[in-house]
């Protein structure tokens, strides 16, 4: 598994084109099935969407926020289903769900994960 430091350019890098966002829209058959992504679609607010996590991870990686209790929750909203990935290798070459999946790596090695996930790990020790 690559750090959050090898997804630097990556997270840099993202045109913040919002493809992430929404299903492409010349295979839209209803305004009703826009959202692409499940915790977009839900919240409804740009740090639920791939875009708004990429911006998290590179001012996580810049060290211009800190991981917070926050900042754990938003990142576990994310059902990691791959949509966003979807879109953005076909225009931008990225991978925002495997930036999602180092951000939550980075979050396991401190200590810092979501309740409902805390159970499961300590299972596993």
């Amino acid at each position: 598994m690559l750090s959050i430091e090898d997804y630097r350019d990556q997270v840099w890098n993202c045109c913040r084109c919002g493809m992430c966002k929404f299903v492409i829209p010349w295979k839209l058959k209803s305004e009703r099935f826009l959202d692409i992504c499940p915790s977009g679609a839900r919240y409804k607010f740009a740090a639920y969407y791939a875009q708004g996590k990429m911006d998290m991870a590179r001012a996580l990686v810049e060290g211009e926020m800190d991981y917070t209790e926050r900042v754990t929750d938003i990142l576990y909203q994310c059902s990691l289903c791959g949509a966003c990935a979807v879109n953005c290798l076909r225009f931008q070459g990225k991978q925002p769900a495997e930036v999602i999946e180092a951000l939550r790596a980075e979050l396991v090695e401190r200590g810092m994960v979501v309740p409902e996930h805390r159970a499961y790990l300590e299972s596993t020790l």
